[in-house]
């Protein structure tokens, strides 16, 4: 029963001018394999597809690409990027505030009218999954993070869980979206409605890191 599987990990340290940099890696299995696949189609070259990243969100600047897996249809894909980050973080006097999903966060919802007539269609499963480990620093103290969050639909249709946690000089994330059902009836919407509504207000929290 293929799935939309999708991880995307990143793996980042502050550089002196506040920005970031590191890895990000995108773990594709399925379905998002196949899409990643059809999008490099498009390309000449790993370096073109890059640009096409960099275009698509601004303020990402890709130094480096690695694929591996794009020639086997049916294995899993791996994009890594080495990648700065500028534009990221938002900084005061001592202050830096960071919302931890970087270029992964759902920022609107999808559902905005209140009721709906027809029941939701999903052409396929969905698991998708995005990590954060951030390396602070010396001077730099995680002062505020979002608290974690969890929910899910009474069916079981739609589940997600979000949490960050932070050491002395490691700020941590994870969160998941899975959507395990190809059919939410429109009685089930104002519950999936809200799922959304709570998932964009805590992707919208920033950390805030305070800096000597």
């Amino acid at each position: 029963d293929g799935k939309e599987d999708k991880t995307v990990s990143y793996d980042l340290k502050f550089e002196d001018d506040g920005k970031l940099s590191g890895t990000i890696t995108v773990d594709a299995l399925d379905y998002a394999a196949y899409d990643l696949r059809k999008a490099f189609a498009g390309f000449n070259n790993k370096e073109e597809y890059s640009k096409s990243i960099e275009k698509a969100n601004p303020g990402i600047t890709i130094t480096e690409i690695s694929v591996t897996g794009l020639e086997d249809l049916y294995a899993p894909l791996q994009i890594v990027y080495k990648a700065e980050l500028d534009g990221a973080t938002a900084l005061t006097d001592n202050e830096i505030y960071l919302k931890p999903m970087l270029y992964e966060a759902i920022t609107e919802n999808p559902f905005v009218v209140t009721e709906r007539r027809y029941p939701i269609s999903y052409s396929r499963k969905i698991k998708h999954q995005v990590n954060l480990r951030l390396t602070l620093k010396e001077g730099m103290t995680p002062e505020v993070l979002p608290a974690a969050s969890a929910g899910k639909m009474k069916n079981g249709a739609v589940d997600y869980n979000y949490e960050i946690k932070a050491g002395s000089d490691l700020v941590e994330m994870h969160f998941g979206l899975n959507i395990n059902s190809l059919t939410i009836t429109q009685d089930k919407y104002g519950e999936l409605r809200e799922i959304y509504n709570t998932i964009v207000r805590k992707h919208s929290e920033p950390i805030i890191i305070k800096t000597l």
